[in-house]
């Protein structure tokens, strides 16, 4: 049993044991889109709901099960608005057209939307065009005519669907990024007082107030006169 966030799937065999078919025709059905199925890592999987339905396990109605399924696991479609990112953060290096990738493929372009929509050769959103990732394009071919190539267009495939979450433009086309306003900067704490740092207005020593003594009344409006220093009163 596999799972896909909190969808129970089978595998092509376990499916073909409950539903006494061949795994290989199930996988034409799939891609032809005649039954509900999603591509995992391990290849093509159906929902157990509507397997245990077909196969008469559960009392459930399995025309109205794969009506829901196929709709549910369906991938959003070539033309669907997704999440925009810059074109340089796409890894792909090559990109071909939809007429040139059903070229290579062999295909139609009917075929070639079914391979898309059943996730074997997803469709990439570049620039506001549909774009196929060469490396896949020419591994899915390989793999048509034999060549034992399942595995590494199985993780290429992995590396494509997760780049068809978004669609690709230059940076000019991009939404403006919003710019956040800065946190103000925290005021300093105080600094302590150091009780034996040199104070910043201290009476010279050298001035000779020490011989001044207590007044025995206020100063007048003059100013003091001090030893070395003459002054005048002011009116």
């Amino acid at each position: 049993m596999l799972h896909l966030d909190d969808v129970q799937l089978y595998d092509l065999s376990e499916a073909g044991g409950l539903l006494f078919k061949d795994p290989a025709r199930l996988a034409r059905e799939a891609r032809l889109r005649r039954l509900p199925a999603t591509r995992v890592e391990a290849g093509l999987a159906l929902p157990a709901p509507w397997v245990d339905a077909e196969a008469g396990v559960s009392d459930a109605d399995p025309i109205a099960l794969s009506t829901y399924w196929l709709a549910r696991l369906a991938p959003p479609s070539a033309n669907a608005r997704r999440p925009r990112r810059s074109r340089e953060s796409l890894e792909a290096a090559e990109l071909l057209t939809p007429a040139e990738a059903a070229r290579r493929l062999c295909a139609t372009d009917a075929a070639l939307a079914r391979l898309d929509s059943d996730g074997t050769v997803p469709s990439l959103r570049v620039d506001d065009e549909v774009r196929y990732d060469a490396v896949l394009v020419d591994l899915v071919a390989r793999e048509d005519e034999g060549e034992d190539v399942v595995a590494e267009a199985q993780e290429r495939r992995t590396a494509v669907r997760a780049w068809a979450r978004f669609e690709y433009g230059a940076d000019e086309t991009l939404p403006p990024p919003v710019a956040r306003p800065r946190p103000a900067a925290p005021a300093p704490e105080p600094t302590p007082l150091d009780e034996d740092a040199p104070k910043a207005f201290e009476i010279p020593t050298d001035l000779g107030l020490d011989d001044i003594g207590e007044l025995d009344e206020p100063p007048g409006p003059g100013l003091m006169e001090i030893d070395g220093f003459e002054t005048v009163d002011e009116d």
